[in-house]
């Protein structure tokens, strides 16, 4: 939180969208502590459909229900987010399987092999992640 605040995102900017690639702790451990820092969620909160449970998982979930956009929700294959001015957010991986493509051979229940991976569209620039 005081890197949200050193670059000027503060609690009352609050968070349109939170996305845990996937439930490994290093990937939602903090989410919570964000969340209780008074960085509300107002759109959407979105995990990769695991049903991996460690505490860090269960303290994620619990705070990301306490915000405006609720409890976590699978992101699914195709899923859109209009970033605004042209910027879309699309999901082209997530639990094993590739947009257009279909599941992976060899993903495994190995979360890394399970992560979400999205791609954001703005004119001519593309980032994936």
């Amino acid at each position: 939180m005081n890197y949200f605040n050193f670059i000027g995102l503060l609690p009352a900017d609050g968070l349109d969208y939170t996305i845990a690639g996937h439930l490994d702790s290093d990937h939602v451990g903090g989410f919570d502590e964000v969340i209780q820092g008074g960085y509300d969620v107002r759109w959407g909160n979105w995990y990769n459909g695991s049903t991996k449970e460690t505490q860090s998982i269960l303290d994620y979930k619990a705070a990301a229900a306490g915000t405006t956009a609720g409890g976590p929700d699978p992101a699914l294959i195709g899923d859109t987010i209009d970033l605004g001015n042209g910027a879309l957010l699309t999901v082209v991986a997530v639990h094993g399987e590739v947009i257009g493509f279909g599941p992976v051979s060899g993903a495994t229940a190995n979360e890394n092999d399970l992560s979400i991976a999205i791609v954001i569209e703005y004119g001519d620039f593309d980032y994936i992640w």
